[in-house]
């Protein structure tokens, strides 16, 4: 569940994400006005939602815990 709704707020092909990004930045830069500089900008963004995603999952599931270690006071 967590895999799918970070591929899908990262715009991955295929998902609701990446239709609704899609429209959204297409018909704001091709306004020419401020919206469509606000997209571009928005798009230089991107990265970082994709970067923070995949970190999350990483961090979520892949990297064993410290939750077993030794108990300290």
């Amino acid at each position: 569940m967590m895999l799918m709704s970070s591929l899908s707020i990262i715009g991955f092909p295929f998902l609701t994400g990446f239709y609704s990004k899609d429209v959204l930045l297409e018909l704001a830069y091709t306004k020419y006005t401020i919206s469509g500089n606000f997209a571009f900008w928005l798009g230089s963004v991107y990265p970082f939602t994709s970067y923070y995603s995949f970190r999350s999952l990483f961090l979520t599931f892949l990297v064993p815990t410290n939750s077993f270690g030794r108990d300290t006071i």
